[in-house]
């Protein structure tokens, strides 16, 4: 199988954040399973019931055209770090997915999601493998997932939130898409950027742009971004391996929520691609403080 940039996924460090004297409690799941009864999981590969949820009977089980959320036809899944297939066979996805998508900083005080390789992706750039081969190794499914975070305060305080990511430069504010509570109360949102502009002589007009930009953030009841969608590195695709290195400071949002009392907090983000397209080199990542 030709090597491409999209075709790797490594877990990336997070920066130290020793010295902050607050500390978040994270619980992280990821859906799988069909529309409409999703279950969570940490582990890979997905059982469901009789049938295996795994990247061997993709093609045998699942829709291989749009799987738009919605759809009955729609599956939320992710190939994790190898596994057995149930047959007595492995299948070793280490060079293509991460053990766990999820990242998590000192503290808790930063926390990242990568979303994974999708199949689409990989037959769009052309890799030397036929469909059959890059299903079983890449993603086909809708990639969900959502974090719960505990917090305890000692007196009044303010929270800083910094968030930027990556998305797809298809069906701008519909796919990739986030949200961000605090104490059930939306703070902000994301979704993906859409064209905004080609890289590489893309077809504005055609469903090729299965390049990624920075994704579009927004204050709560604002419909404008608070952030830039131009990324660093315009000129090379998205290297899924360093996929941050691609992020600029124009695309960081800051958000704050002021006047949170002495006593226990939550936090909820939600995180979907929606669809199951385009999405290779797709994260969201988050930095908290408080003061």
């Amino acid at each position: 199988m030709a090597i491409v940039p999209t075709a790797f996924i490594k877990k990336q460090t997070l920066p130290s954040t020793a010295g902050e004297e607050k500390v978040i409690t994270w619980s992280k799941d990821l859906y799988w399973g069909q529309q409409g009864s999703p279950q969570t999981t940490s582990t890979w590969p997905f059982s469901n019931g009789i049938d295996l949820f795994s990247p061997i009977v993709g093609e045998e089980y699942y829709d291989t055209t749009d799987r738009v959320a919605g759809d009955t036809l729609s599956y939320y899944g992710w190939y994790l770090n190898g596994g057995e297939l149930g047959n007595g066979d492995s299948l070793d996805l280490s060079s293509y997915h991460q053990a766990n998508p999820w990242h998590v900083g000192t503290n808790g005080l930063n926390l990242r999601l990568d979303f994974e390789a999708d199949w689409d992706s990989a037959a769009e750039i052309e890799l030397e493998a036929d469909s059959d081969v890059l299903r079983q190794y890449y993603n086909q499914f809708i990639q969900s997932g959502y974090a719960l975070g505990t917090f305890n305060l000692n007196s009044t305080s303010t929270l800083t939130v910094k968030a930027s990511g990556l998305g797809e430069m298809y069906q701008a504010n519909t796919t990739d898409l986030m949200d961000f509570s605090v104490d059930n109360a939306v703070l902000f949102s994301g979704s993906a950027p859409g064209n905004n502009g080609t890289y590489f002589g893309l077809d504005e007009s055609a469903d090729g742009r299965i390049d990624v930009r920075q994704v579009k953030l927004y204050s709560q009841g604002s419909n404008s971004p608070v952030n830039s969608q131009p990324r660093a590195n315009p000129t090379q695709w998205v290297n899924q391996d360093n996929r941050i290195s691609y992020t600029n400071n124009a695309g960081i949002g800051t958000f704050t929520k002021s006047n949170l009392s002495a006593g226990s907090h939550t936090i909820k983000i939600n995180l979907s691609t929606i669809d199951s397209k385009y999405n290779s080199g797709v994260f969201y990542g988050f930095t908290f403080s408080f003061s």
